[in-house]
């Protein structure tokens, strides 16, 4: 395997039995990128069961990038440049698909996130005529904001989303920096300045609630990544020591764990990810870059996952297989 995604649990329900989900992006070697689909495997006491057919029956459905549950049934969004993003929902035996082909417009061509809010499953998309985020009611899907919040081309991605004292947050892309973005189940608005100030934040592409803060993860190939703290009604940076490095590109992920927050990071092609855990006042690396397994000569921690009294981490490796 090239990438691992996603980490994913859920707890086990009568209709949903199982105990941890983990999504293989890719399936094939990258040398075979024309061949490239979708696998989903399930994880009991070993990773050894696949529960989709590859690319969910279409060989388009390049990447699964999104897990969440709703209404006791387990939702994963695609990545399919071809006829549109897909949902799939499974109920412990059956996949079927939930949305149609890039909810009706072929330019929705990933779900980056999918999280449930207010009884409701949101998902935002990757659309290069403005960002979407699509809502579901159980029953059918409508859209939520306008195209881009707005903002058209500007915006047009999706990246992270999460709920946070009961109103949904949403992490994208824009033209003088990354945004998020507020909803209250009515209305948008925006909740920070442009990049928090500073164009180089070019995407909000982590968001994570914890111990009464909304975290924001930024990409920043200039200066290096940033992590924002959301208090309710202000927002502010966090400590920059461990952080701010011009090798470390983006925070990919967050996970809390032993009261701790973890964060992943995306590093630039010449270093390995790293493992940084603390909080608004202390940050410091986990083990080594990449955890020095030799597997290639740099990665990204994609996923972090606390599970069963453990930490679960996935990764990209660019030259070798993803562990």
């Amino acid at each position: 395997f090239d990438e691992i995604t996603e980490l994913f649990s859920c707890t086990p329900s009568s209709a949903l039995s199982y105990h941890h989900f983990r999504f293989y992006l890719r399936a094939t070697n990258g040398s075979e990128s024309d061949t490239i689909t979708s696998d989903f495997f399930v994880h009991d006491s070993t990773f050894t069961t696949q529960e989709n057919t590859d690319g969910f029956g279409d060989v388009n459905n390049s990447g699964i990038y999104a897990m969440a549950v709703f209404n006791s049934k387990l939702y994963a969004g695609t990545y399919n440049s071809t006829t549109g993003a897909e949902v799939w929902q499974y109920d412990g035996t059956t996949w079927t698909q939930s949305n149609a082909d890039g909810f009706g417009d072929d330019g929705n061509v990933g779900v980056y996130s999918l999280t449930t809010y207010n009884s409701k499953l949101y998902a935002t998309t990757e659309n290069l005529s403005g960002a979407e985020v699509w809502e579901f009611n159980g029953s059918s899907w409508t859209q939520s904001n306008t195209d881009g919040f707005g903002e058209g081309v500007a915006i047009d991605t999706g990246f992270t989303s999460e709920s946070y004292n009961s109103k949904l947050y949403v992490g994208t892309n824009g033209a003088n920096g990354g945004e998020v973005w507020e909803y209250n189940g009515s209305s948008w608005i925006q909740s920070n300045t442009d990049g928090f100030g500073s164009v180089d934040n070019t995407d909000i592409t982590s968001l994570y609630a914890f111990d009464g803060n909304l975290y924001a993860g930024t990409y920043n190939e200039t200066t290096g990544a940033q992590v924002w703290i959301f208090n309710g009604s202000s927002w502010s940076l966090g400590e920059d020591e461990g952080i701010t490095s011009s090798i470390i590109h983006g925070i990919s992920t967050m996970a809390e764990f032993d009261d701790l927050l973890y964060l992943g990071t995306d590093p630039n092609d010449s270093f390995r990810g790293e493992l940084l855990t603390g909080s608004n006042t202390t940050w410091s690396q986990v083990g080594t870059s990449g955890f020095s397994n030799g597997q290639g000569t740099s990665g990204a921690f994609e996923s972090i996952l606390a599970y069963n009294d453990r930490l679960y981490i996935s990764c990209l490796l660019y030259t070798s297989r993803c562990v």
